[in-house]
């Protein structure tokens, strides 16, 4: 009898701890996927993120940018409600936030479907469907995007441009990949898609023309633009990899034989084979 109660008692601890093993390694592997960074960056993302501030410099007469300190930060200005927000890179933008450009600074504002939005320097712009009132913008669409004016309206999916607005209300849109669908407000012109390598002005609510973009402005749209994503890019964390589940590597080791002589191929190693552990450095202080 007292051999069997000391059977179903170790059967008992066997399954107990089966069940335990099971149970950590189950919550490993789900603390692990909430760990895992997601592709790109984008996550759970749900607004809209300011996720870069850079400095435009034009004293070479060229436009270089760099990563903005954080004194530089204050030249951007977000107001929400009627509160004026202190800006941080990374910080989460919501509908209805303006935000103002300083004369040398440059941001750069992520979507949740992955769009990017380049602003550059003296630019004022309203976010939610995008509003510019004025200065120069650089729209990488991942989907479905808009940005009105005062007299326009640009509607695309998956396109490249760039539009620049006057403080008159004059707008020039340039499409660089793609095609970009302008509309006025007011319907003083029929809806016009202007597509890649083209431009359209309005000034104010008029019309003006479709014509091909200037190669040389397109090249340097190129460039700006590319150092903006350059810089974007090695500024962000990089995700970890999706295909580590644990923090730790368990091995198996497997021989042929099973007595504790029988070592498989490896040779064995004598005393004599074992190299001494290496001397203390004398020179380091303790």
């Amino acid at each position: 009898m007292n051999t069997l109660n000391s059977f179903v008692l170790f059967k008992t601890r066997i399954t107990c701890f089966q069940t335990a093993l099971l149970c950590v390694l189950t919550l490993l592997f789900m603390g692990q996927i909430g760990c895992v960074a997601p592709a790109n960056g984008q996550g759970y993302q749900r607004l809209p993120i300011l996720n870069g501030i850079l400095t435009e410099d034009r004293s070479s007469g060229v436009f270089e940018y760099r990563i903005a300190t954080a004194s530089e930060w204050r030249q951007i200005r977000v107001i929400r409600a009627g509160v004026r927000l202190d800006v941080t890179p990374n910080m989460t933008l919501e509908t209805g936030d303006t935000v103002r450009i300083g004369p040398d600074v440059a941001a750069a504002i992520r979507f949740p479907n992955g769009s990017q939005l380049y602003v550059r320097s003296n630019s004022h712009i309203r976010i939610g469907s995008i509003f510019a009132f004025v200065g120069e913008l650089f729209v990488r669409a991942k989907g479905a995007f808009q940005v009105d004016t005062e007299f326009v309206t640009a509607g695309v999916e998956g396109t490249e441009w760039v539009m620049r607005v006057s403080p008159n209300g004059d707008t020039r849109c340039i499409v660089m990949e793609g095609r970009v669908r302008m509309a006025s407000n007011e319907q003083r012109w029929r809806p016009m898609s202007v597509e890649a390598n083209n431009q359209m002005i309005t000034y104010g609510v008029e019309y003006q023309q479709v014509a091909a973009a200037p190669l040389e402005e397109i090249r340097q749209i190129k460039r700006w633009v590319g150092q903006i994503d350059r810089i974007i890019q090695e500024s962000q964390p990089q995700p970890i990899e999706e295909n580590r589940f644990f923090p730790f590597t368990i091995h198996f080791n497997s021989y042929r034989g099973h007595d504790r002589g029988m070592r498989g191929d490896r040779p064995d190693r004598t005393d004599t084979d074992r190299q001494p552990y290496p001397k203390p450095r004398e020179d380091i202080s303790r």
